[in-house]
């Protein structure tokens, strides 16, 4: 009996090293594509070019620069693109590459329409700025003017301005005053007691005109906020 079962395995053995499996490429693929990966490397110029994967952002290219940090995929079939402001952005087919270890070399080409465009936006900007301090006068030195005023009769006291935006043209009684700062807080305005106009503009701002009645208290805060058009 054991005779009997030693020659059966032996028959089965030798059978099977005659015998060889092929399995299709497609399937092997997909086999391995379950169980193994695609390790993708971008090496990119500029590197802190964007990579998007199926419509979203995953990183940058450096971020993925090496072997260790490779973007690892189940299947070629993705879509990648490599983007960056002022650049033509680049997509990547995938199927043109054969192995399952990628890299992905690129120099992305700057857009010229773009920095055109930027070159005119700067343009426009720097004309807009001329004209706006063409239309407002320069501002002058602290005159003597209170001074006077005191020895004549007139009481001034100081009022904390809170202006927004910054930048904006300040008119004191239909002069010219000043150009609000960048953090919008003015601390040292001096105001005559009794009725006043103060006047705030900017372009592409509604023009304020605030009238206000100074009375003898001491550190009066006025806020004024302009409304976009």
């Amino acid at each position: 009996m054991k005779k009997i079962l030693f020659c059966l395995i032996l028959v089965m053995i030798l059978s099977l090293s005659f015998c060889t499996f092929h399995l299709p490429f497609d399937y092997e693929d997909s086999l391995y594509s379950t169980y193994g990966s695609y390790k993708i490397v971008f090496l990119v110029e500029p590197d802190d070019a964007k990579i998007l994967l199926n419509g979203r952002v995953i990183g940058e290219a450096y971020e993925f620069s090496t072997k260790s940090s490779a973007l690892k995929l189940s299947s070629r079939n993705n879509e990648i693109v490599v983007k960056k402001k002022g650049y033509v952005e680049e997509a990547i087919d995938l199927n043109q590459y054969k192995s399952r270890k990628i890299t992905i070399r690129l120099q992305l080409h700057k857009d010229e329409g773009y920095y055109i465009d930027e070159e005119r936006k700067i343009s426009k900007i720097k004309k807009e700025k001329l004209e706006y301090v063409a239309k407002t006068e320069p501002q002058k030195e602290p005159s003597k003017e209170p001074e006077e005023e005191i020895e004549k009769g007139f009481k001034f006291i100081n009022v904390i301005l809170v202006i927004q935006p910054s930048e904006s043209a300040i008119y004191l009684n239909e002069k010219f005053w000043g150009i609000s700062p960048e953090n919008g807080k003015i601390e040292n305005m001096k105001i005559k007691t009794g009725k006043n106009t103060i006047q705030v503009f900017k372009p592409g701002y509604k023009t304020c005109i605030r009238k206000i009645n100074i009375t003898n208290q001491k550190d009066m805060k006025i806020t004024i906020k302009l409304e976009k058009f």
